[in-house]
């Protein structure tokens, strides 16, 4: 099975492209698909969370609060993310929800800005968290960079997409045929996640990430402790 990684999905968006007569898809520029194919794997991830798919989405990861100091700041790899939940998991066989508020009138752990935590008086022995987040389409640079919340039987999703994007963004009408290949393949690729339990873990970024790419069943969690 193809990869269809950044390379391979670049070198074959321009053949949908060029396959009707009226396009002209011959003038565009590698760069300006890849960033129409970055746009359209956002946009297809964010569907897919709005829908009963959303916890292939969660990612994890670990950071340790350090005994008597008051403010946290958060790992890059959570910079930007949309926090699901916070465990305290200090205690491995009784993990508790740490309540956070937006004000020290909320709660005694409370934001002080978008990337950092404080704690009225810190903790008085130090904590490990768990960050539970709603992961997102990571920008794809390299060829070798996959779309990896998305399993590589379903990535030609993405080749229609995009062609279908480049037609948009030129005003051009689209293919009925087009359009129909698309919500099909999306609509797949929507169904197989939603039905399969997450279980793959991303061992590169930080975080680990509950999605099914057809690896084997793992429950390892990444620790960052970069804090």
């Amino acid at each position: 099975m193809r990869k269809w990684n950044k390379g391979e999905l670049v070198a074959e968006i321009p053949r949908v492209l060029n396959s009707t007569p009226t396009t002209v898809g011959a003038n565009y520029t590698a760069a300006e698909l890849l960033v129409s194919l970055n746009q359209v794997y956002s946009d297809i991830v964010e569907e897919a969370k709005q829908s009963a798919a959303a916890e292939h989405f969660i990612a994890r990861s670990q950071i340790v609060w350090p005994a008597n100091q008051n403010i946290l700041e958060l790992n890059d790899n959570l910079v930007g993310k949309e926090i699901r939940v916070v465990y305290d998991i200090t205690d491995s066989q009784r993990p508790t929800i740490l309540d956070i508020g937006n004000n020290p009138v909320e709660a005694d752990i409370y934001w002080i800005s978008p990337t950092a935590l404080k704690w009225y008086n810190g903790p008085s022995a130090e904590k490990t968290l768990l960050f539970e987040v709603y992961t997102c389409a990571d920008e794809m640079v390299e060829d070798d960079d996959e779309p990896v919340l998305i399993p590589r039987q379903f990535r030609n999703v993405l080749v229609w997409g995009t062609a279908i994007y480049q037609r948009d963004i030129q005003d051009e009408r689209t293919p009925g045929p087009w359009n129909a290949r698309y919500l099909r393949l999306l609509e797949a690729y929507i169904k197989h996640i939603s039905r399969l339990r997450p279980n793959r873990i991303d061992s590169n970024s930080g975080l680990s990430y509950s999605i099914t790419l057809g690896a084997t069943p793992t429950e390892v969690l990444d620790t960052d402790n970069d804090s």
